[in-house]
């Protein structure tokens, strides 16, 4: 492999022409779109409109007037001498795009164009259609007085049959769905653009290449996809242009929004090919329509066809089943798509996305060397005229990394010195920064979040392959612990405030940014600002936002599917699930496709079950797991074999589920639920096996936390200690701590040596989280003098006054009065708080408990939190009266269940020892007796 890469670098000077001269070549900046609200009206930084505009100004420069054209989204080097173009845009949300076309202070060209929606389509075809009308109109105009009033190269002269040979070599490259051979297609499609500017063929490469790249890139962690559909669209359109009679145009535009995942759009361009001349039907069009309708067997079946579209039914079966809710289908027909088309490293990254970790491992390591070895096996087809020695690598140095290093370097060099063809050389440059910097991004967050390891190490060896890249700011907080908050959100915040158009809001909401990067709240609702900016109208898209929103949006957004893409499994999943009263009228229309949609199918199984039809459900749940055996279906199906008394066929069905082969940690699970079954009918002798085999098989941290909880209902209180010291210290949990506080057995002070640096790791010492910990070990170890401080600091939660009081009360400390002041203005933070506040300070006034008052609080209580809080203060109370010990310990008793949670479950669990009452053990575990 040393070698083969060496080679790639030896011939990375490639394709050079000639060396293009200042006048001759234009650079496109990257603006950010207006973004305000005027009355009633919005201007909304659509980033695909923004890219349809901008790369009509790149087609006009070039196809119009031959020039040598650099786009900043694609990080193109610009030309020493070449001439800035700035193009300004305004969206004014459902009515026009606003454009001014400027070089420095020079105004090229200034207007706006309308647009609309439709019920059947969006208005991208239509932003297209103007966009090309542009780049042959107004913006070639407006260039042509900038460049002396002409073009500045001469048309291209091929005869005949050189024209034949680069079409069908370029077709064969269309045909290969890896990053390199589609570049390699459209720098031919250009080229035999160059030598007919009206040439259909030409057009035709171009308008699938730039869709297939596209797609390829719709991953990546910048949105060069969307430069890529742009021209897909622009160069489609224009086919339309020169033969408006025929359906040619219309079916390249069908073909670039279906894998854009604008289907809704497609379905319309296929409508209107059917009113045109279509004498010949591309062998690929019957793809596109079964991709449109979400029919992945046809697609499989098209799949295992040895043809020119292989590759193509490979990817489209996949992009069908990658977002339905199935993680075994979706890895199985990945497995199937890999087969075929082994280089599709976008293939790669859906697996990646819903895969365990068994699979995570390989997919975070065998596509970075399959983008090498594409690379390498792409050199023949790149003519070289000059060579470029690989450097050494430095001492140390990561050998990948200082190759990929050599070869952008070797790229941007090649693409500002001699590269006379379209796209630039740089273009493959930042493709392959884009794929690495994405295999180290993911890797990172494997190490991190999947396996628990610290890649802080790993990170800093790669650091110099992604330090310039636009996102290396989430790429380094991935490299940290993923419990080290403060890391994170320091590496993040060193993006600063993200351009809206560039950082790829895909790649963030796909991973869930609140959750990914630890953000703090402000920087959260940014980011999350900057991915509603980039939101299309694609099934993709939706899909996404979807499984990130609340029930109301998620319906929202499902009901708007139904003009994009009815066919959509998320979208029905969607719907049965969270809407299903409005789609109980369309049960038919869904009971016909859960035959083939293993989502719809456990969605009708799940309703039908709540609706007490148990005949239904269980039909439905079985097709399920014949079509995909998912834990999730199988879980389901044994609670409803168990919930009609057939505990015996549920264990069983659970077991038999274990012969499946296991896509992540989904074995482990299985055995944790056949455990915390036995567990609830105190049968801990029978779950013993089950809950140390998914502990030893998973080392999942749910995993050890079942065997301890297991070991301690056993009364083996050294081996639950054991195994959870072993836990907290790979997931950096504080389970021995609780359980030394819970049971008293073990050292106290010993166990807040071993929680307080993984505390501080976590939350960062001068947070208010941190010092309510410091507090609340204070309080524990009577220290109440040492506990008022580190409280004051944590004054923004809402148990605070109530801790301030119990430590002045339990330490006899002079700040009662006022404590007892604070405590019952506690309506400030909330009515219920302050009721709680003064029934507490009235029962230690009078010496006696106001149970009733205290028990409607119980019964009305609108939160969790405030459920343990109110359960302990009240346990308290009539400890400090002497009162009820029965009733005390069973509040006690019910704040220990939010020992992980809140303070006062800790203090609760002191409190049952210090009654002399037994410790609280789990009674309750998530077994197959739990509802789903």
């Amino acid at each position: 492999m040393k070698r083969l890469v060496r080679a790639a670098l030896i011939v990375l000077s490639l394709l050079v022409v000639g060396r293009a001269t200042a006048s001759e070549s234009v650079f496109l900046s990257l603006d950010p779109m207006r973004y305000e609200q005027q009355g009633a009206n919005w201007y909304r930084p659509d980033v695909l409109c923004r890219e349809l505009c901008r790369q009509a100004v790149l087609v006009a420069a070039r196809d119009e007037l031959g020039m040598l054209t650099r786009d900043a989204v694609l990080r193109e080097p610009e030309l020493p001498g070449a001439i800035p173009l700035r193009i300004e845009l305004a969206n004014l949300q459902g009515e026009k795009i606003e454009y001014r076309l400027h070089t420095g202070e020079e105004i090229i060209c200034n207007g706006e164009f309308r647009y609309s929606f439709a019920h059947n389509h969006s208005a991208m075809a239509m932003v297209a259609t103007a966009c090309e009308e542009l780049s042959r109109g107004e913006f070639a105009d407006g260039l042509r007085k900038i460049n002396n009033g002409g073009s500045s190269k001469d048309r291209s002269a091929l005869s005949a049959d050189l024209v034949s040979s680069k079409h069908r070599a370029a077709e064969k490259r269309l045909a290969q769905w890896n990053f390199a051979s589609q570049y390699v297609a459209v720098r031919q499609g250009h080229e035999l653009l160059r030598n007919d500017p009206r040439s259909l063929e030409a057009l035709s490469i171009l308008a699938r290449g730039y869709a297939n790249l596209a797609a390829m890139s719709d991953h990546y962690l910048t949105n060069i996809r969307l430069a890529f559909i742009a021209r897909s669209l622009i160069y489609s359109t224009r086919m339309i242009g020169v033969d408006p009679q025929s359906a040619t145009g219309y079916l390249h535009q069908a073909y670039a929004f279906t894998l854009f995942g604008l289907t809704k759009d497609s379905v319309w361009q296929l409508t209107l090919a059917e009113e045109k001349n279509l004498s010949d039907e591309p062998a690929w069009l019957p793809l596109i329509r079964e991709a449109n309708e979400f029919d992945y067997k046809r697609l499989k079946e098209r799949m295992r066809k040895k043809d020119a579209n292989q590759q193509l039914a490979a990817y489209l079966t996949f992009r069908t089943v990658e977002c339905s809710e199935s993680q075994s289908l979706t890895i199985e027909t990945g497995k199937l798509a890999l087969a075929v088309s082994p280089a599709c490293l976008r293939i790669y990254d859906g697996v990646h996305r819903v895969a365990g970790v068994s699979y995570q491992h390989a997919t975070t390591t065998v596509p970075a060397d399959i983008y090498r070895r594409v690379l390498v096996g792409a050199m023949p087809m790149l003519k070289a005229e000059s060579s470029l020695v690989a450097p050494c690598c430095k001492d140390g140095e990561d050998l990948a990394v200082a190759n990929d290093r050599a070869i952008l370097a070797t790229c941007l060099q090649t693409s500002s010195d001699r590269d006379d063809r379209e796209p630039s050389v740089a273009v493959l440059g930042t493709i392959v920064e884009e794929i690495n910097v994405l295999q180290i991004a993911q890797r990172l967050g494997f190490l991190s979040n999947s396996l628990a390891v610290d890649g802080t190490e790993e990170m800093e060896k790669v650091r110099p392959a992604f330090q310039h890249h636009p996102a290396a700011g989430f790429v380094e907080a991935l490299g940290y612990d993923r419990h080290n908050a403060v890391a994170k959100r320091l590496a993040v915040s060193n993006v600063g405030s993200p351009d809206l158009s560039y950082i790829s809001g895909y790649h963030l909401l796909r991973r869930g940014i609140d959750r990914e990067w630890s953000l703090g709240e402000s920087d959260a609702n940014k980011y999350w600002a900057l991915l509603n900016y980039q939101s299309t109208a694609s099934e993709l898209d939706y899909t996404l936002k979807m499984k990130q929103a609340n029930e109301d949006t998620a319906v929202q957004f499902a009901k708007y599917m139904a003009d994009i893409n009815p066919f959509s499994p998320q979208r029905g999943y969607v719907l049965i699930n969270k809407n299903w009263a409005a789609e109980r009228e369309h049960v038919e229309q869904w009971l016909q496709r859960a035959e083939s949609q293993p989502a719809i199918a456990g969605a009708l199984a799940a309703q039908f079950e709540r609706d007490d039809d148990l005949e239904n459900a269980e039909k439905y749940w079985r097709i399920y797991i014949d079509a995909a055996p998912d834990y999730e279906a199988y879980a389901a199906l044994a609670r409803l074999l168990y919930r009609t008394e057939r505990q015996s066929e549920a264990i069983q069905l659970c077991q038999e589920f274990l012969k499946h082969e296991d896509y992540g940690l989904s074995h482990g699970q299985m055995r944790q639920l056949i455990a915390n079954t036995y567990m609830n009918q105190k049968d801990f002798n029978q779950a013993l096996p089950f809950a140390t085999a998914a502990a030893k098989e998973t080392g999942a941290g749910w995993a050890m936390f079942t065997l301890a909880s297991c070991l301690e209902n056993l009364e083996r209180y050294d081996e639950a200690a054991k195994v959870l010291r072993a836990c907290d210290v790979r997931y950096q949990t504080p389970y021995h701590y609780q359980f030394v506080i819970r049971t008293g057995r073990g050292d106290l002070e010993e166990a807040w040596k071993l929680q307080r640096p993984i505390l501080q790791k976590r939350l960062g010492a001068a947070s208010a989280d941190y010092q309510r910990h410091v507090a609340v070990h204070a309080l524990l170890t009577s220290a109440y003098a040492n506990s008022m401080q580190p409280l004051q600091n944590a004054a923004e939660f809402a148990s605070t006054p109530f801790l301030i009081y119990y430590a002045a009360v339990e330490g006899g400390l002079p700040q009662l009065t006022e404590a007892a002041e604070a405590l019952k203005r506690q309506d400030e933070a909330s009515p219920e708080l302050g009721e709680l506040g003064r029934l507490i300070v009235s029962a230690l006034s009078s010496k006696h408990v106001p149970s009733k008052d205290f028990e409607n609080l119980l019964e009305n209580a609108s939160s969790a939190p405030f459920l343990g809080l109110t359960h302990f203060f009240y346990a308290w109370c009539l400890e400090q009266c002497g009162e009820e010990r029965e009733k005390m310990v069973t509040h006690y008793t019910s704040a220990t269940d939010y020992e992980q949670s809140l303070p006062t479950g800790l203090l609760a669990s002191q409190h049952l020892r210090r009654i002399k009452a037994p410790p609280a053990k789990r009674q309750t575990f998530v077994g197959l007796q739990s509802p789903q």
